[in-house]
C-alpha cells in the first residue's frame, strides 16, 4: 500500500478532511492519534487527528493560529494547559476555576476551551468501583488524590461536590505550576 492509498484511499482522508489533534511537549509518546484515527477510519469519517509537538514557549501564539489553519479542535496536554487557557476566547466554568484548558473547540473562528480532567477522573472511579462510587446516593467514599499539577485541585473540588471526602497525599516534593505531571487520573 502506498502513502497515497493510505491517505486518500478507503478509510483515509482527503483535502476536505476535518483536522484535529493533540498538543504537548513532548508528544511523540501519545497514543491519542492512533486511537482517534482508528475510529475515524472505522466510521468512515473524512478526518485526521494529528500530534503537534508544541514546546511551552510559544504555545499560546501557536494555539491562537488554529482557526486560521482550519484546525477544528485540539486536546491539550502537559505543559500547555495554562497557556491554552490564556489563548482562549471563551472558557467553561471548570477551565475558568482551574485556569487551565485541556480541550479546545474552534467555532465561528473563536477558540472555546474546557477542562474535562476532573470529570474524566470521577467517571473512571465510577466505572471502576460502581458499588462504592454512587454519587447520586452520596455513597462516594474517601478519594485519594495525589497532588500533581493543575488538575488535582479540580479533581478534589469535584469530588467534594459529589459528596466524596478527598484526601491529598504528597508522594513527592511540591511541583511548580509548569510541572510536567499535570494529570488527575
Amino acid at each position: 500500500m502506498t502513502l497515497s492509498d493510505r491517505v486518500s484511499g478507503p478509510g483515509g482522508f482527503t483535502g476536505a478532511a476535518v483536522v484535529a489533534g493533540v498538543c504537548g511537549w513532548p508528544i511523540k509518546h501519545s497514543r491519542s492519534p492512533r486511537i482517534h484515527n482508528y475510529w475515524l477510519r472505522q466510521y468512515g469519517i473524512d478526518g485526521v487527528y494529528v500530534p503537534f509537538a508544541m514546546p511551552l514557549e510559544g504555545a499560546k501564539d501557536a494555539i491562537r493560529t488554529l482557526p486560521a489553519l482550519g484546525i477544528r479542535g485540539m486536546n491539550v496536554t502537559v505543559p500547555n494547559k495554562e497557556e491554552a487557557y490564556n489563548a482562549m476566547d471563551e472558557v467553561d466554568r471548570w477551565a475558568q476555576r482551574l485556569k487551565a484548558v485541556n480541550t479546545i473547540v474552534v467555532r465561528d473562528g473563536l477558540l472555546h476551551g474546557a477542562n474535562t480532567d476532573a470529570f474524566g477522573f470521577l467517571e473512571s472511579l465510577r466505572e471502576a468501583h460502581p458499588a462504592g462510587v454512587q454519587m447520586q446516593d452520596r455513597l462516594l467514599s474517601s478519594v485519594p488524590v495525589v497532588p500533581r499539577g493543575r488538575s488535582s485541585p479540580d479533581c478534589r473540588m469535584r469530588a467534594r461536590r459529589k459528596s466524596a471526602l478527598p484526601t491529598a497525599r504528597r508522594s513527592a516534593p511540591p511541583r511548580s505550576a509548569t510541572s510536567s505531571a499535570n494529570r488527575c487520573s
